[in-house]
């Protein structure tokens, strides 16, 4: 009886040194467990043309655009809390908009 107890109680020491050594020694140093957007995010565009993006800023009621850009390429723009945007691609090649963007925050 004795002989069975003796080697159940090294095996479960065994596993737990184990465990307790790989949690220790390969686990993460840091965590966290806030996670964000980032402020700044980008627009992918694809073109064989000349295209232009407009922003209009729903807060300040004004208009903005990017320089005529041509082929492919990313448009930047940041994301600030509290933002009421839209964004519009206009395709020189077809002379139409052919994609939007509508963002607003809403406070949780």
């Amino acid at each position: 009886m004795f002989k069975k107890w003796s080697r159940r109680s090294s095996v479960s020491l065994a596993i737990a040194c184990l465990t307790f050594a790989v949690v220790y020694l390969w686990g993460p140093k840091e965590a966290s467990t806030a996670s964000f957007f980032s402020s700044t995010q980008q627009w992918a565009v694809t073109s064989d043309g000349y295209n232009i993006i407009a922003r209009y800023n729903f807060d300040t009621q004004s208009w903005a655009l990017s320089s005529w850009n041509y082929g492919s390429g990313y448009f930047y723009y940041n994301v600030p809390f509290g933002t009421h945007k839209a964004f519009y691609l206009f395709d020189d090649n077809t002379q139409r908009w052919t994609e939007s963007i509508y963002i607003k925050d809403f406070a949780l």
